[in-house]
């Protein structure tokens, strides 16, 4: 029975799946609005051409008027003050961490208020109006008159529509009111707190900045195109350095070709034939090591790198890429002679090689083996210094069954500094008239050359970044801006927004209670370099760092961010929505406002004929059911993404207890091909989230036309097809005698 269970369920992905190109799972490609354009074709042009011939704009409108009236009549506006009292309510008990803060708190309310209001009232009235009028025959008067389904339909559509837009117009007004009431009185405070304030506290350029620009204040932002963590600023030299001890690495990709694939699998073979080749993974880099200081002296002990006989140390798997572990290591039987803490350790780097979706390929079955650790030896001059180790037999199959791959170096020795250029490691076998096989900066691109990626390892929000050494520098966040167009001109100031995340707080003695950072611009064009502006971050806030417009001309510079707060970590992030973002211009707040409440109508249209399909076929309440479904059916996959991924199968009969060998691949086959429908069903199910309605507006940010781009992408790949398919049926339906 089970067999056949997992027989009719791979019948029924397969077929899901056969139905759902792969061009549809992914959020771009053209073939929705092929599909899309196909289907209103199809349904209004040679299924409905009569109909449409005979379309008129005032039948529709009128349609919509008696909607509107009948709706109003209901008395669904009487909600809308409940809802303002709610938000009212609820916005006393907040606990914001400053003025704009308890604003932009204040503005999610009312936003999550009038999306939620505006989408239960569409989907109630839609749901509800035709079968009423189908049980109650108040539709024969509408279709004995000439008027067309598609016309029924469109009217029905445009009337809920205005309905749901006066709706949002009236809780945008109170929006916009009581925000501007709630803003007076905290500008007031917010002037009487700066002058009140020392001369020196990091606090007054934020202050100024909230009076100047005001709490409502909207920035259109240009976010940096990387991020990566260095111990030392980077300089014209070719050499990328990188800090030991601290949770450093590099990250360097590998796209195996078919030939070398095939090089790999002999190397396999060999080895089977007890006839063993092996392949080495190598690294040249340059080395620096200084003495160590209070704090490294306690790393290396803790480590257990302060013997002769360096213990290696078992992986431990963290949130995110594997990393050696920091555990004290156990010492063996017979002490050996201890290194002098004077010394720095040796240079060792630790290595993991990890697929695409960041699993292990490393040798699992023996950790610690000489796959883990490289201990890097002086070469015949100073520099650069070379270590490798022996890439054991099953880890090879793993890397050729990949093909794509990353490999992770971290540097491991306290003391040391890690200098890197655009090919630091390799793989290599001394079989005669074989290319080494060179990394790749992105597998996806192999194109894309070999420039390894600078990261630290993540911390609850982004990624570290250690205080500063004793010496004065030491790791820093280096972000780069390229090609910037919208700069001030000649000696303006440009504002550098920071929101960089306290992540670890230690016993600090400042003379305040304000933890430190520092900004630097490094213009690539004129080789300028602003000075250390410090700043002072604070969890949960975005604040404005103002930088010398000159140190940006020319749209192509660096941003250097440096913690400067002893015992305390940073979290550090990139992309949009990172850390750091470069505000180019100052906007309105009711223009952005406009913006998000024009996407929330655009929300409320695609339920409103999501709505309408389902009543045209299934009784009122059915139909709402059936509304909620095909609205958060994409999101609920969304959320279940993890679970669903290939291979979760796997755990469920040990979660049960199930030990029979059957059994156990027949449960995890079939929930595997469950998990496949699932994923199938998701992705032709609409997108709610391309509607952001408070993402950017909570951040301050302009909402840019691309968010209302894909709004009405996803409208138009969605919500035609469902309106063609309810005036195919509502035409095909007998409503009427």
């Amino acid at each position: 029975m089970l067999g056949a269970l997992a027989t009719v369920l791979d019948s029924l992905s397969q077929a899901t799946l056969a139905q759902v190109p792969e061009t549809v799972h992914s959020s771009g490609g053209y073939l929705p609005w092929i599909i899309s354009a196909a289907i209103a074709f199809l349904g209004l042009v040679v299924y409905g051409g009569s109909d449409l011939l005979r379309l008129h704009w005032r039948r529709i409108w009128a349609i919509a008027g008696v909607c509107q009236t009948e709706s109003l009549r209901r008395r669904v506006l009487w909600v809308t003050p409940l809802a303002i009292i709610g938000v009212i309510v609820v916005s006393q008990f907040q606990q914001p961490a400053d003025a704009q803060d308890a604003i932009r708190q204040t503005t999610k309310f009312c936003l999550f208020a009038s999306g939620l209001l505006v989408t239960i009232v569409a989907i109630i009235l839609a749901c509800t109006n035709l079968p009423r009028e189908i049980e109650n025959r108040i539709i024969y008067t509408i279709v004995t008159k000439p008027t067309t389904r598609l016309e029924i339909v469109l009217g029905k559509v445009l009337g809920f529509a205005r309905v749901s837009a006066l709706i949002i117009i009236l809780m945008g007004l109170f929006t916009l009111l009581y925000l501007e009431a709630r803003t007076r009185p905290m500008l007031a405070q917010i002037k009487a707190q700066l002058a009140a304030e020392p001369a020196n506290s990091p606090l007054r350029p934020t202050l100024e900045y909230y009076i100047n620009s005001g709490l409502l204040g909207t920035r259109s932002l240009v976010w940096p195109e990387d991020l990566q963590i260095y111990s030392r600023p980077p300089e014209n030299s070719k050499l990328k350095w990188i800090a030991g001890g601290e949770a450093e690495y590099f990250l360097v990709g590998f796209d195996l070709t078919p030939e070398q694939k095939s090089m790999l699998q002999q190397l396999v073979q060999l080895a089977e034939d007890n006839k063993p080749i092996p392949l080495y993974f190598r690294a040249r880099l340059n080395v620096e090591q200084h003495k160590p200081d209070a704090a490294e002296q306690k790393m290396i002990r803790e480590m257990g790198l302060d013997r002769v006989a360096v213990p290696k140390r078992e992986p431990s798997r963290r949130f995110g890429p594997f990393m050696p572990s920091t555990a004290p290591a156990t010492a063996p039987a017979t002490a050996p002679a201890t290194r002098p803490i004077d010394a720095p350790p040796p240079a060792q780097l630790a290595v993991r090689f990890m697929d695409e979706k960041g699993d292990p390929l490393n040798d699992v079955a023996h950790p610690g083996s000489s796959g883990d650790i490289i201990t890097l030896k002086r070469g015949a001059g100073p520099q650069p210094w070379e270590g490798e180790f022996s890439v054991t037999t099953d880890t090879i199959g793993r890397l050729v069954s990949a093909g794509r791959f990353y490999a992770q170096v971290t540097g491991q020795s306290p003391a040391t500094e890690y200098g890197l250029d655009n090919a630091p490691v390799l793989f290599q076998t001394p079989l005669p008239g074989i290319a080494p096989i060179k990394p790749v900066a992105d597998p996806t691109n192999p194109a894309a050359g070999a420039a390894p990626q600078l990261l630290a390892f993540p911390v609850r929000h982004g990624m570290r970044l250690p205080t500063v050494l004793s010496s004065g520098d030491g790791p820093l966040a280096v972000y780069t801006f390229r090609n910037v167009s919208s700069i001030p001109s000649g000696n303006g100031r440009a504002g550098i927004q920071v929101a960089a995340y306290i992540d670890k707080t230690g016993e600090f003695d400042l003379g305040t209670d304000y933890s430190r950072a520092t900004l630097q611009v490094v213009n690539l064009k004129t080789g300028q370099k602003s000075a250390q502006i410090p700043f002072s971050p604070e969890t949960s806030r975005s604040q404005p760092v103002p930088v010398d417009a000159q140190y940006m001309v020319g749209g192509n510079f660096d941003v250097l961010i440096r913690n400067v707060t002893p015992g305390q970590w940073l979290g550090v992030s990139g992309g949009e929505a990172g850390s750091v973002a470069l505000v180019t211009a100052a906007q309105s707040f009711p223009v952005n406002l406009a913006k998000s409440l024009f996407i929330l109508w655009l929300l409320s249209l695609l339920v409103v004929i999501i709505s309408v399909f389902c009543s045209t076929f299934l009784s009122w309440p059915i139909a709402v059911v059936l509304t909620l479904l095909l609205l958060l059916g994409h999101w609920g996959v969304d959320q279940l993404s993890d679970t669903l991924k290939p291979g979760f199968g796997r755990s469920v009969p040990g979660e049960f207890g199930v030990r029979d060998p059957a059994t156990t691949q027949v449960i995890s086959y079939s929930v595997d091909k469950m998990g496949a429908m699932l994923r199938g069903v998701g992705a032709v199910l609409p997108d709610v989230s391309k509607f952001p309605v408070m993402e950017d507006i909570d951040r301050g940010v302009s909402i840019p036309p691309a968010r209302v781009g894909e709004a009405l992408s996803v409208l138009f790949c969605y919500g035609l097809p469902m309106l063609v398919f309810s005036y195919v049926i509502l035409r095909r339906k007998e409503v009427a005698p």
